[in-house]
């Protein structure tokens, strides 16, 4: 279809099609892209209107208002176990970063004299770093005491020397290890 022969209802009709397939949030932000798109297009005169105009913008997506209560949250821990993996899933808890904070994770990050994790900007949801005062708890998950011959460390283990960013989380790992699926929220699946 040529971009002018589109009309609002063309553009109305598509709306209300990829919200029922992907949900408001997604077609919000088609809606979004596509007038962002015909403002373009008529500054450059292939369009003489934006199709855009007009139609009704998808309903705003509901805050999550669920959170893991202590009964899941005790199970999620005892799930978890004390290898790397379950370090991770405990340091989620702990901090209450989101996973791809904890998943990139690097040495030069963590202050462990004073209990800090400054996470940078390029790993923050607003880009701006972000200070995290870590608890004794939380700095023994991340450096555990030493076994017999072998220093253990979670970020070693997980990280190496601080180069690079392996990916950390399987899909359904967490559900593996707790039994069903309750562990997880939707958006964490």
């Amino acid at each position: 279809m040529a971009v002018d022969a589109v009309t609002r209802r063309d553009v109305a009709a598509r709306l209300v099609a990829i919200t029922r397939a992907n949900g408001s949030i997604v077609a919000a932000r088609a809606r979004g892209a596509l007038s962002t798109f015909y403002v373009w297009a008529m500054g450059n005169g292939l369009a003489e209107t934006n199709p855009v105009i007009g139609t009704l913008k998808p309903q705003d997506a509901q805050p999550r208002s669920r959170v893991l209560g202590d009964e899941e949250l005790t199970a999620i821990w005892r799930a978890s176990g004390n290898d790397a993996y379950g370090r991770v899933i405990k340091l989620l808890i702990l901090t209450g970063a989101r996973r791809g904070e904890v998943g990139g994770m690097r040495w030069s990050e963590l202050d462990l004299d004073r209990a800090i994790w400054t996470i940078p900007p390029q790993r923050t949801k607003n880009n701006r770093p972000h200070a995290l005062p870590l608890m004794p708890i939380s700095l023994d998950v991340i450096t555990p005491p030493r076994r017999v011959g072998t220093i253990y460390s979670v970020l070693a283990l997980l990280w190496g020397s601080g180069t690079g960013t392996p990916k950390l989380f399987s899909t359904g790992g967490l559900e593996r290890r707790c039994g069903h699926g309750a562990c997880m929220t939707s958006g964490d699946r």
